[in-house]
């Protein structure tokens, strides 16, 4: 599990992963209608995802976390 930095990043327990390490599911970025009358906006500073290690160098944002209310 990672955060979204201000920066377009990701931190990931004690690893700072730059904008240039990270691809994203393209949802995530654009933000997407989950329903009729529910937006999910874009990824933004803060929000809990879940990244998963493609190589040494590229990770991939997949999923956006969230509390269950």
């Amino acid at each position: 599990m990672g955060e979204i930095t201000d920066a377009g990043g990701c931190l990931l327990g004690d690893l700072l992963l730059y904008p240039d390490d990270l691809v994203f599911a393209q949802h995530l970025l654009t933000g997407y209608s989950a329903a009729e009358d529910r937006i999910i906006p874009p990824v933004q500073a803060g929000d809990k995802v879940l990244v998963i290690k493609l190589s040494d160098e590229c990770f991939a944002v997949i999923a956006k976390l969230t509390e269950r209310s």
